[in-house]
């Protein structure tokens, strides 16, 4: 009984080199996976429409909000039509337009990146 579990504990013993000559036996397999999967992320990631999302956060500061908070009834209602009106306002195309035309006017207008000409000619702006 004690010969047959040394014999079974020694063949159940795998070398490194054992692993090693598996891999190296299915080393086409492993290959073409790889590639296969690489040359799929490729043509998604060049075929796919860039999404660009940018995020920002504004504080707007009240002077008088303590005491108004104290003292106000609807001054939380106040304050949230206040805010996104604010915001409303800072997501208009209007406020942009005017942003663009202030930067094409400034006196360092040559030193910001969005008026550089790109590779072909162009600019951003």
């Amino acid at each position: 009984m004690e010969n047959y579990r040394e014999n079974f504990e020694n063949e159940q013993e795998l070398s490194l080199q054992d692993y090693l000559r598996v891999l190296y036996g299915g080393r086409f397999i492993i290959l073409a996976s790889f590639l296969a999967v690489l040359v799929s992320t490729a043509i998604f990631t060049f075929m796919s429409e860039p999404v660009y999302e940018a995020g920002a956060t504004i504080l707007v500061e009240d002077e008088r909000s303590v005491e108004r908070a104290l003292f106000d009834v609807n001054y939380l209602s106040q304050q949230s039509t206040m805010i996104a009106n604010q915001v409303e306002i800072l997501k208009s195309r209007t406020l942009a337009e005017r942003v663009v035309q202030s930067l094409e006017a400034a006196p360092y207008r040559d030193s910001l990146e969005i008026f550089q000409p790109l590779s072909d000619d162009s600019y951003l702006v």
